[in-house]
């Protein structure tokens, strides 16, 4: 039986009752599972602030004011790190409460999409020696845009 972790796409969307589970199975599996907490998100400078709290960044992010690049780097650091350091290969980081950024963050929050994607894909294509690593970021929330996700 394949793991989960191979399953999934680099950004995908679940309903906010599914989570607690996905995230049992993926640390089952070995997976690292970063949980940011997005009740209190709702623009580009509160998320910096919630995943400046809840994710790896090396270097440390000290900017409260959107730097998508510096972001990125400091993203990649901070996996491409705690890889070394775990000896992981998979991460995944969940993110609750997305349906915040709905109302008038939709911008910011695509903007995070496409940071997410960008790291990815480096992970996934590493120069040198350097092991193959996977990140995943899946947007958690409540109402229609977070449809329920099946087993299969």
């Amino acid at each position: 039986m394949d793991n989960i972790i191979d399953r999934m796409h680099p950004i995908s969307c679940m309903d906010q009752a599914q989570a607690l589970e996905l995230t049992a199975r993926l640390r089952t599996e070995g997976v690292v599972v970063y949980e940011l907490d997005g009740s209190m998100v709702r623009d580009a400078v509160t998320f910096l602030a919630a995943a400046r709290e809840r994710l790896p960044l090396d270097p440390p992010s000290t900017n409260d004011r959107p730097n998508w690049d510096a972001f990125s780097d400091s993203l990649f650091g901070g996996i491409d790190l705690q890889g070394e350091a775990t000896a992981s290969t998979s991460f995944v980081v969940m993110w609750t409460h997305v349906e915040n950024m709905l109302e008038g963050g939709l911008p910011d929050l695509l903007q995070v999409v496409s940071v997410f994607e960008q790291v990815s894909r480096q992970l996934r294509s590493p120069v040198d020696d350097e092991p193959r690593r996977s990140l995943s970021l899946v947007l958690v929330g409540e109402g229609r845009n977070f449809p329920r996700v099946s087993d299969s």
